[in-house]
This record gives C-alpha cells, structure tokens and sequence, in this order.
C-alpha cells in the first residue's frame, strides 16, 4: 500500500478511541477545499523513493494522473475530472517521502495496549489495491480498524465490511447528485456513492456520515438530496471548513466578488426556516462564476445560520446530527 503520510497518535480521528492515522496517497475526486492537496496526486508502489517530480496540472484536456494505485482504475485515472470542473490548481513541486508499510506495522506491535486503534484516510484508500492486506495486518495485531472514504468504490467497502476488516467507516458526502458532476471524476456513476451508503448502513458496526459545508456544494437544496440519500443513518456530521488551511484550489475562497453576508445570507435568512428552503429550491448550478457552480451568487463557507438549518432539516428527516 502506497502510504504518503503517518500520524502516530490522534484523539479526534476515531471517535472513542486512541489510534495512530495512515494518510494512503492519491484521491480520484478534486474538491477545490481539499486540505490535503499533497495526498492528491496518485502513485503507484513502483515509486519508492520518489511520489511525483511535479504536480500534475488536473486539466479537462490533461490526464489525471500518470498512473493509478490499482490496475482496476487505470480507465478512471485517465478520464478527466468533469469537462466542468475548473477549479484547478498550477503546477507545483512535490517533496513528500513515502512512509514504509513495515515501519507502522513495527511500531503498531510496540503500541500494544497504549494505542486502540488506526485510522485510515487519505487521499482516497479505497483505491489502494492491497487496502483488504493492511487491515488484514492491523487487526491481526489486535487493532480495531477506521476507514475514511468518499464512497466511489463501493466493491472495495463492500469486501472490507464482509471480511469483517473494519470497525468503523467515515464516509464523506460531498454533495446533492448534480454537485458530484463538478467533485468527482468524469465518469463517476451517482450510484455508486448510493450503494457506498448502503452498504456502510446495513453492514458497518459504526458509522459516520459527514458533510463540509462549502458552497456552492452544499445549500438548502443539496441537503435535500443528501439527507434523502442516507435516510437511516445513525450519525451525520455538519462539518466546519477553515479556509486558512492549505487547500487544493487556493483560489477558491477568494473569487467572491461580493460580501457573502452583505447579500445572499441576509436576504435569505430574513425569512423563516420555511421560506428559505422554498426560496433556494430552483436553480442550482444554472449559473457559474470563473467556471463553479453557483447558487446565489456565492463562493464561500456556510454561515452558521445555514449550518443551523441544516441540521434541523436532518433532525426533521430523524437523521441524528451533529456539528463540528
């Protein structure tokens, strides 16, 4: 497994339990908020000493990357993004040294009893070809096992879950199903995040689903399809976003022409809960400023207004909800 990053001890990553946190290397979705921009570009366990000399520039007419983690993805690597997507980063070096397997595995066995658990994000892990080898290895060492996901490949969480080599799975959802067009990549199938949050439901033995509020990803009407598409789930997170973080498309926040709260915010929260929602139900993603979708007019974080409504849409639907 291609791991690009090691945390030996985190409190926050496993909820309830003390664990140590793999970063796998290499993601097939572009959110221009991503705060792992270095986790981005794929790689294959050929590249041992070296990840990639330069960043790939993720352009509709550009491949993905030079070569995906797994032989099943060589056809996804390659398709662009979205003919969509525009939020794309320039060129940059990379420095990042990947971490050995056999180390963590070594340092797991010295943290017996001190250490609950390890939690696997990324990137994407579900497109490390030998994930199913190393949860193998972690929970042979009598560790319990978290996997972070953005559900697009739900054959691999679905061999996880039967093999009974996870614990816990996080899976983010990203978006309403038109949102996914402008994330994920050009030939990603809505209907594979669906079965993805099927499957966590029916057979994880704990599970998370969480949402970043950004817009335009995340409005009134894209939470409708979200919360539609994990109706009888048992935890759902409202999450934070600081732009203040390194992120994937640094220009992201900064293409609002127009203060936020000056205008869409104001305008729509005068109303009641009710209001709001009828107000922002028509026309997402009919209009788009520097190439992202817009809805109101708007580039930016959520508001703790709207995070509000948010979560008392989830609670109206029976969707235990929280925000962090």
């Amino acid at each position: 497994m291609f791991i690009g990053g090691f945390q030996k001890n985190t409190l926050i990553d496993f909820p309830g339990e003390i664990a140590s946190l793999v970063f796998t290397q290499g993601c097939n979705f572009r959110c221009p908020y991503c705060h792992n921009p270095l986790l981005v570009p794929m790689a294959t366990p050929g590249h041992k000493n070296q990840v990639l000399s330069k960043y790939p520039v993720l352009s509709q007419d550009r491949e993905l990357s030079k070569e995906p983690v797994s032989s099943q993805d060589r056809e996804l690597s390659k398709e662009p993004v979205s003919s969509q997507n525009r939020f794309l980063p320039k060129e940059r070096c990379l420095h990042l040294e990947p971490v050995d397997e056999q180390e963590i595995l070594s340092f797991l066995k010295k943290r017996r009893g001190l250490i609950d658990g390890v939690a696997i994000t990324g990137g994407e892990p579900t497109l490390q070809e030998d994930i199913d080898d190393f949860c193998f290895k972690v929970k042979n060492l009598g560790f319990k096992v978290k996997l972070d996901t953005n559900g697009s490949r739900p054959h691999v969480i679905a061999n996880l879950l039967k093999r009974k080599l996870v614990d816990f799975v996080a899976m983010d959802v990203k978006s309403g199903i038109e949102g996914y067009r402008y994330l994920g990549p050009g030939n990603l199938n809505i209907s594979e995040i669906t079965r993805s949050i099927g499957l966590i439901i029916d057979l994880a033995p704990s599970h998370e689903f969480r949402t970043t509020c950004v817009r335009p990803f995340v409005t009134p009407s894209t939470m409708d399809e979200i919360l539609d598409m994990i109706q009888g789930a048992s935890s759902y997170v409202l999450q934070h976003f600081s732009p203040n973080a390194e992120i994937l498309d640094p220009d992201f926040f900064k293409n609002n022409s127009q203060g936020y709260l000056q205008k869409s915010s104001q305008e729509y929260l005068k109303n009641s809960s009710q209001g709001y929602l009828k107000n922002t139900s028509q026309g997402y993603l009919k209009n788009s400023f520097q190439g992202y979708p817009r809805d109101h007019g708007s580039i930016q974080l959520c508001i703790e207004e709207e995070i509000d409504i948010f979560q008392g849409m989830a609670r109206q639907r029976g969707v235990p909800c929280t925000v962090r």
